[in-house]
């Protein structure tokens, strides 16, 4: 009886575990409102995010004009980086120029940092978004 107390409870302890490393390692949300940026409040700027499981990869399209390939860091799902491009044609500055992204979500928020390379120096964008779905 005793024996199967202790294989009984190294079960419970194992799926605990597992509850909580999936947690900790949850994928993007779809879709994120941006909630600050370092380059200007813009109180209706959306990500909508594309998952790729098995690729460990995402696909993300901003509302204000730039789309970006990430891939899984180290294979965890809440964090992810690589590359993308602002759309020709937008009337600023980031138009048209490629740029790396690094993408962490802690909770429901995700913390971006994208940098680009303007006039010979590195132009670094910090923003925070809140999931909405």
């Amino acid at each position: 009886m005793r024996m199967q107390n202790i294989f009984t409870s190294a079960i419970v302890s194992l799926i605990g575990l597992a509850a909580i490393s999936t947690g900790a390692h949850a994928g993007f949300c779809s879709s994120y409102e941006q909630t600050s940026s370092n380059a200007g409040h813009c109180p209706t700027c959306q990500l909508n995010v594309k998952s790729w499981p098995r690729e460990q990869a995402y696909t993300v399209f901003a509302s204000n004009g730039w789309q970006a390939e990430l891939n899984y860091a180290g294979g965890d799902s809440s964090v992810a980086f690589g590359g993308g491009t602002w759309r020709q044609g937008l009337g600023h500055a980031y138009a048209g120029k490629s740029f790396d992204i690094d993408l962490s979500q802690q909770g429901r928020t995700l913390s971006m940092i994208m940098s680009t390379m303007m006039n010979g120096q590195r132009q670094v964008i910090r923003a925070t978004f809140r999931c909405t779905g």
